[in-house]
């Protein structure tokens, strides 16, 4: 008698349509489906803070969801439970992170709904929303005094928040870029710190944040106190008093208390004004376009473009001031109309 074929499939089959998981009844449902679109987001090599920021809204989501007493069974989620989510976020968040969670949401559902894991994609009737564009308020050569008077230089912590501070507003550079590097990212010139090897995130590209003039004195200086507390017993560039590396939060919120101490109320001080501030002085002392955009490291001129329609008045008078035809004195005689 001949014996029956086994089956080849090793996954369980959704609907006719195999190698696709079955989504779980029960409350492990959401779960299963996100796991799957995380791993999606593996093989097609998203970044690692993409995936976070994807887990992170999508679990978010599924708390929401259970804390409501909707249902947590992928199927059962309705277009309705998508747009009270959304009406919620929006009493909690900033418009740009609400945007972002929409997109987040529809990317998922329409995840589900290609491969076959749901029969629709019920976040198509949600409208992608276009955040408008935050305010850029630099800060001034005055605010700019204050703020860094507000660290006690007789401490690591001020030293070290001073130095970071001075860096940031020097290069440019994103917190987050500063606070990754080790001290092994340091370029050196006969001991002395020439430039930080910084690598961002978002893009995914490497650029150098260039030390010259003072900064190289100030930095100099918090090595040598760095090296007298710590040694080489930790490679962070940037380390905490116990001995961990700093993380951007809490230098986020140390910037704040500095700005509070300076009496800074009228403008938020936190490192991202200070790249603002950056890119304003750039530009307003000559400095070009794109080579801004490759010292901020930006993939794309977008934010640049922002930056110059903001300080476009500045940018005139810097303009009129050193344009190559003011003192020419041509004397022209044009002829008469």
């Amino acid at each position: 008698m001949r014996k029956k074929r086994i089956s080849n499939q090793l996954v369980p089959r959704f609907g006719s349509r195999p190698g696709k998981a079955r989504l779980k009844s029960g409350a492990e449902d959401l779960d299963l489906a996100i796991d799957l679109y995380i791993r999606h987001m593996h093989i097609a090599n998203h970044k690692p803070t993409t995936i976070k920021w994807a887990r992170d809204t999508l679990g978010h989501f599924k708390r929401y969801l259970s804390k409501q007493g909707y249902p947590i069974t992928t199927a059962l989620i309705q277009a309705e439970h998508l747009e009270e989510y959304i009406l919620h976020c929006k009493s909690k968040n900033a418009e740009t992170t609400v945007a972002n969670k929409i997109g987040q949401i529809k990317r998922f559902f329409g995840f589900l709904a290609e491969h076959g894991y749901i029969s629709c994609n019920i976040s198509e009737s949600l409208p992608r929303i276009k955040p408008s564009e935050p305010q850029i308020t630099p800060l001034t050569r005055d605010q700019l005094r204050k703020l860094f008077a507000a660290p006690n230089l007789n401490t690591y912590t001020g030293i070290r928040d001073f130095t970071i501070m001075y860096l940031l507003l020097h290069s440019g550079a994103r917190v987050s870029e500063l606070l990754q590097r080790d001290i092994g990212d340091l370029t050196l010139e006969n001991g002395t710190p020439v430039g930080i090897r910084l690598f961002n995130t978002k893009n995914r590209r490497g650029r150098i944040a260039f030390i010259n003039g003072e900064a190289r004195a100030v930095m100099a200086y918090y090595l040598r106190i760095r090296k007298k507390i710590f040694g080489s017993q930790v490679p962070y560039l940037f380390p905490t008093v116990d001995y961990t590396r700093l993380s951007r939060h809490t230098f986020w919120e140390r910037m704040r208390k500095y700005g509070e101490k300076a009496g800074l109320t009228e403008i938020r001080c936190s490192p991202h004004t200070l790249r603002h501030t950056f890119a304003k002085e750039f530009l307003k002392n000559g400095g070009d376009s794109l080579i801004l955009q490759d010292i901020l490291g930006h993939s794309t001129t977008d934010m640049v473009r922002r930056y110059a329609k903001l300080f476009r008045t500045e940018l005139q008078e810097k303009h009129a001031k050193f344009t190559p035809t003011k003192g020419l004195h041509l004397n022209i005689d044009f002829p008469s109309v």
